[in-house]
């Protein structure tokens, strides 16, 4: 079933407009935020600390795998490189 002018409007304001939208309207009408799923585009952060030098980046998700009580990211970079097993504290819809 299409949505009606007003659902879509209301839609718009929570993504500001952009077509990926970061939260959902759910069946009884609250937001909930938008699960990251294979194809999106997604911002990774920078993890740079002793020891480790991840820049991150914009990249494509190209897979998700289950641990335990969260989810690990594979994703491809805009700019070049691919990483596996990123955790998703670091990975947010773009």
């Amino acid at each position: 079933m299409p949505m009606s002018r007003e659902e879509r409007s209301k839609k718009r304001r929570l993504d500001g407009g952009n077509s990926v939208a970061s939260t959902v309207i759910g069946q009884d009408g609250t937001t909930v935020p938008r699960q990251i799923a294979i194809g999106d585009i997604v911002n990774v952060a920078s993890r740079t600390w002793p020891g480790i030098n991840k820049p991150g980046g914009v990249g494509l998700v190209t897979n998700i795998t289950p641990v335990d009580n969260s989810v690990k990211y594979d994703v491809t970079y805009v700019l070049g490189g691919r990483e596996n097993g990123i955790d998703a504290q670091f990975v947010q819809l773009n």
